[in-house]
């Protein structure tokens, strides 16, 4: 089934309870949007974006990179029981984020420009993010495990 159309530049893509969430956009007018699965029409998340791309979701949280390259931020939306949304900053001044995940009580994410992946806990990242994994050239997709996390690179 098609829920929507004309969407601009749709990206990443996840589904939280009966929710399609997605991020579209270029340049500052990006935004994460999110629709029931049910139809309707889209509701913001978050607008004004930074080139947003890959999402995850976790339990009840959307993680998103906005990765423009010279504004660069990891963000975070918490679908709150109320039915209110609290959006946040988790990193800024980033230089080039790509895909986001959380595993094991921590954010992680994909610096592409500089070739590494970045680290904090999920309850408390603010501050410097900590170097996770170095020497990873142009890093952008992630996942894990109980064991690992995997960095999917473009040079292979």
């Amino acid at each position: 089934a098609v829920l929507h159309t004309g969407q601009p530049q749709p990206f990443g893509l996840g589904v939280l309870g009966g929710y399609l969430v997605w991020s579209a956009g270029a340049d500052t007018s990006g935004a994460l949007r999110r629709s029931s699965l049910e139809g309707g029409a889209p509701e913001l998340i978050a607008a004004d974006q930074n080139l947003p791309r890959d999402l995850a979701v976790f339990g009840e949280r959307v993680y998103w990179a906005n990765t423009r390259a010279d504004a660069g931020e990891v963000r975070r939306a918490t679908f709150l029981t109320d039915g209110g949304i609290e959006v946040e900053t988790l990193a800024q001044a980033q230089p080039r984020p790509w895909s986001v995940i959380e595993s094991d009580g921590r954010v992680y994410w994909a610096d592409f420009a500089l070739g590494r992946v970045l680290s904090c806990p999920v309850a408390a990242c603010s501050g410097e993010p900590e170097v996770f994994a170095a020497g990873t050239p142009q890093a952008t997709y992630l996942a894990a495990d109980a064991r690992f996390v995997y960095v999917a690179t473009f040079l292979g």
